[in-house]
C-alpha cells in the first residue's frame, strides 16, 4: 500500500473576485485533491463540492486563509474556481493517488490551527509555535498531509518536525507563501503528530489531513473448460 504525489499547481490574482486554478498535471478521476488559499481581504468562500478542512478569517490586518479537499471527479475539469470576495488572492493545490490497483483514497481525520500576527494594539506574549490538535491514523499506510500558509512574502513555512517537504509556492501577488509536507503514519496512532514553528509576527495557518487508502480486490479470473460436442466442433478455454 502506498500513497504518492501526482503533482501540484498554483494560481494567483490581483484584485477582483473569483479566480480559477488548473488541477495538477496528470490528475486522474479518484485522485485526492487538497488546496490551501489566502486572500488579502477579511473573508473567503467555499469552493463548490469541496469539503472545508479549516478557515481563518479576519486576521487583524485583514487577511484570510482556508483549506479544502475533494476526490477528483470523472471527467476531471479543466479548472476549479476559487471563491474570493475582494483583494489579492493565491492558491496552492496538490494531487495524491494510490499506487495500488483498485486503491481508493479518503480523508479519515482533519486538524486545523492558525496563528495570528502580533498586533501592537493587543498586549499578549509572542506565540512562536503551535501544535496541531490530536488526530488519529485510520489504517496502516496512511499519510499525514500538512497544508501550510504563511502570509508574508518570501518567508516559507518551516517543514514540520519529522515530515518531508513535498512542494512550495511563493505568491508575490497575495504576499503569501505555501508549503505541503507529508509523513507516513501507522494504524491507530494518536496524538499530536508535529509542531510547526511559525514566526509570531506573521499570519500563519496549517491544515493536517490523515489520508487513508482502501484496496478493492480484483476479481480472480477462473479458467473455464468445455468438452467437445457431438457435432465434432469444440472449444477449450484455459
Amino acid at each position: 500500500m502506498a500513497i504518492a504525489v501526482r503533482g501540484t499547481s498554483n494560481a494567483s490574482v490581483a484584485g477582483g473576485t473569483n479566480y480559477t486554478i488548473v488541477p495538477p498535471a496528470g490528475t486522474q478521476p479518484g485522485d485526492l485533491l487538497a488546496i490551501i488559499y489566502s486572500e488579502t481581504a477579511f473573508t473567503v468562500g467555499s469552493m463548490s463540492n469541496w469539503t472545508i478542512a479549516g478557515t481563518k478569517v479576519a486576521f487583524f490586518d485583514g487577511m484570510a486563509s482556508q483549506a479544502e479537499y475533494r476526490i477528483a471527479e470523472d471527467p476531471v475539469p479543466a479548472t476549479y474556481t476559487v471563491i474570493k470576495s475582494s483583494g489579492n488572492g493565491a492558491a496552492h493545490m496538490i494531487a495524491l493517488y494510490s499506487t495500488e490497483a483498485g486503491g481508493d483514497l479518503s480523508v479519515a481525520d482533519i486538524a486545523w490551527a492558525a496563528v495570528e500576527a502580533e498586533d501592537p494594539a493587543i498586549e499578549r506574549p509572542p506565540s512562536p509555535t503551535f501544535e496541531v490538535p490530536d488526530i488519529t491514523a485510520g489504517a496502516d499506510g496512511s499519510l499525514l498531509l500538512a497544508l501550510l500558509a504563511r502570509l508574508k512574502l518570501d518567508e516559507f513555512p518551516e517543514v514540520p518536525t519529522g515530515m518531508s517537504s513535498e512542494s512550495t509556492y511563493n505568491s508575490s501577488t497575495a504576499q503569501g507563501d505555501f508549503r505541503t509536507a507529508s509523513l507516513a503514519v501507522d494504524a491507530g496512532a494518536t496524538g499530536t503528530k508535529y509542531i510547526a514553528s511559525l514566526d509570531s509576527t506573521q499570519n500563519s495557518a496549517v491544515a493536517a489531513l490523515v489520508i487513508t487508502e482502501t484496496i478493492t480486490a480484483t476479481p480472480e479470473v477462473v479458467a473455464i473448460s468445455a468438452p467437445l460436442n457431438a457435432g465434432g466442433i469444440g472449444f477449450r478455454l484455459d
